[in-house]
């Protein structure tokens, strides 16, 4: 009875030995979860320039740049009553890693022009190997 105890411990150590090993792994996989973070500006300088910044700071890999228009409502008023503003602006995603998110969220807010910056934050499931590799080291 004594030896099926010590068999019963030895199988509980090597599972809590195992756990260990993936809470370790799995903060180590977080850390440089990839991330891309969508950022409509209201014009192409405005996101050229917080772009280069992000890529200088080594805050962000990439990060592409795509004219766009967007239509809002202003003032409250109806459609039908001419509400609606059609604006042409310039959409950035930031291709980065987790870590660094917070920092680009606030270096967008110091230098995004007027109004209230969206920031989406995408967490990725799946990246190719290649790319992860180089944006991580990018972004190191």
């Amino acid at each position: 009875m004594l030896q099926r105890r010590s068999g019963v411990n030895l199988w509980r150590a090597k599972l809590a030995t195992k756990r260990s090993n993936l809470s370790v792994h799995t903060r180590c996989v977080q850390k440089n979860r990839m991330i891309f973070i969508y950022v409509p500006c209201q014009n192409l300088d405005t996101a050229k320039s917080i772009a280069k910044i992000l890529v200088e700071k080594r805050m962000a890999g990439k990060v592409d740049i795509m004219p766009t228009n967007s239509v809002t409502r202003e003032n409250g008023l109806p459609a039908q009553a001419g509400g609606l503003v059609e604006t042409a602006g310039a959409t950035m995603i930031i291709m980065t890693i987790d870590k660094h998110v917070q920092d680009i969220e606030d270096t967008v807010r110091e230098h995004y022009q007027g109004g209230v910056p969206c920031m989406a934050t995408l967490s990725l499931y799946r990246l190719n190997r290649d790319f992860k590799d180089w944006l991580i080291n990018s972004t190191s």
